[in-house]
């Protein structure tokens, strides 16, 4: 339900498209698991944020995972 309610979040910029959903974590949650949850969300997202930035030389220079056209076909 967590995971659901974050990702909901997420997809929606800081606002949780769906009401029920939003409901159902607050009542399922107590208020000091909520804050729990979205202290690791935060950061979960900021190490995510922080990884990218830190790798973004080898993905824009496309040493990563290149992606070459099959010469048999």
């Amino acid at each position: 339900m967590a995971l659901q309610w974050v990702r909901s979040y997420l997809v929606g910029d800081g606002q949780v498209p769906d009401p029920s959903l939003t409901d159902e974590f607050l009542n399922r949650y107590s208020d000091r698991e909520q804050t729990c949850v979205f202290a690791v969300f935060k950061l979960m997202f900021f190490f995510n944020m922080l990884a990218n930035t830190l790798l973004r030389k080898r993905f824009t220079e496309g040493e990563a995972c290149a992606i070459k056209k099959n010469p048999n076909h």
